[in-house]
């Protein structure tokens, strides 16, 4: 090979997008360094992401920012990500809008839990686009994320047009009557959706969620069959971290 061949070559390689080896489970020991600040180049190579109350002041907004970015700069191909938890992480509006154009372009994202984050109507509205959009997207938690009817009828929108979402959790919120009836009719009106769980108890809307909306809601859900599999177990450290919800079967 001539030396101006070869040159290229070694050029054009250097432009490819890099590849990452995944890195099954990442926690908050994987995205930061000994002095507490966060680096998420790892976030990428990680499949399961579990940033459950990062620190005190949680990542906010800058860190959903900064975690969007890396997945960008390495592009959907090569990213690993599947799931994310970033509860309790102080994330607004803001950081929603951008996690939102990550679900929007991902073909690998399955599940992202946001529960007790200050998300309000606006977030939602803004994941409820990319809910819509999404191929992929399983699982989606909003408990407590100060969403209100507004917010309610965003997401309504987006359950509408899709064809992966099989977990919504809307508890503890300010979800009434309007917002209540908008996810109702999306979900009894969609054929291609497979919800089997979904969660709207303990919401304190201005005018409380209508029982035969609930009943429609109950009466859309699929019920899951699949073949039993063999339990994984976990850690002592991470059972302690999962936390139950009641679906609307519970109740």
């Amino acid at each position: 090979m001539r030396r101006g061949t070869l040159t290229v070559a070694l050029l054009a390689l250097a432009t490819l997008p890099a590849r990452v080896a995944s890195k099954h489970d990442c926690y908050i020991e994987d995205v930061q360094d000994k002095k507490g600040r966060f680096d998420w180049k790892n976030v990428p190579s990680c499949v399961e992401l579990f940033l459950e109350r990062a620190s005190a002041t949680g990542i906010g907004d800058d860190g959903v920012l900064g975690i969007v970015a890396e997945l960008k700069k390495i592009g959907d191909k090569n990213v690993k990500l599947e799931t994310m938890d970033l509860t309790g992480n102080r994330i607004t509006a803001k950081g929603a809008r951008a996690l939102a154009s990550w679900v929007n372009v991902s073909t690998k994202l399955r599940g992202v839990e946001l529960r007790d984050n200050r998300l309000g109507d606006d977030g939602a509205i803004e994941l409820g686009r990319a809910i819509g959009n999404s191929l992929t997207l399983e699982s989606l938690g909003l408990i407590q994320t100060d969403m209100g009817d507004e917010g309610a009828v965003g997401l309504a929108a987006g359950v509408e047009m899709s064809v992966s979402l099989a977990k919504l959790a809307l508890s503890f919120n300010y979800i009434g009557l309007v917002g209540g009836r908008a996810l109702a009719d999306a979900i009894a009106g969609n054929q291609l959706l497979k919800l089997t769980s979904f969660s709207i108890e303990r919401n304190v809307g201005a005018e409380p969620v209508d029982d035969e909306d609930v009943k429609r809601i109950k009466g859309s859900l699929h019920k899951h069959v699949a073949k039993p599999s063999k339990p994984q177990p976990l850690s002592a450290a991470r059972a302690a971290e999962v936390h139950a919800y009641r679906s609307l079967d519970e109740l």
